[in-house]
């Protein structure tokens, strides 16, 4: 990661660094929008483009943030992937019908047998 700060760094006055940096974050963001895409509209969250990209700013942050030698206090990286977690798995169940639990329910018993 420290690798990659850097870069992103030396790219800001580099043209040709600074597009093999976005190749690169462009890929990680293209594989976490495609497993959003995939996995989130099961669970009734219609915009997994959008969470896929605050998924992706959040961990640029983060590490940022470590890389910078912010303390867990000063950062709340941790915390704040909990709270977004919980947030998303709680308005994910408060939204769904009894039914549809049920059905996710049945599912990942059946993943599990």
């Amino acid at each position: 990661m420290r690798m990659l700060q850097e870069l992103t760094a030396h790219g800001y006055s580099n043209p040709v660094i600074g597009e093999r940096v976005r190749q690169r974050l462009n890929g990680w963001r293209s594989l976490l929008e495609e497993i959003a895409a995939t996995h989130l509209p099961r669970l009734g969250i219609s915009v997994p483009g959008v969470v896929a990209s605050a998924v992706f700013s959040l961990w640029l942050g983060m590490e940022t943030q470590h890389l910078a030698g912010a303390t867990e206090e000063e950062g709340a990286s941790s915390r704040s992937w909990r709270r977004l977690a919980i947030g998303w798995s709680s308005a994910n169940v408060r939204s769904e019908s009894p039914q549809r639990r049920t059905g996710v329910s049945e599912q990942r018993r059946t993943r599990r047998e």
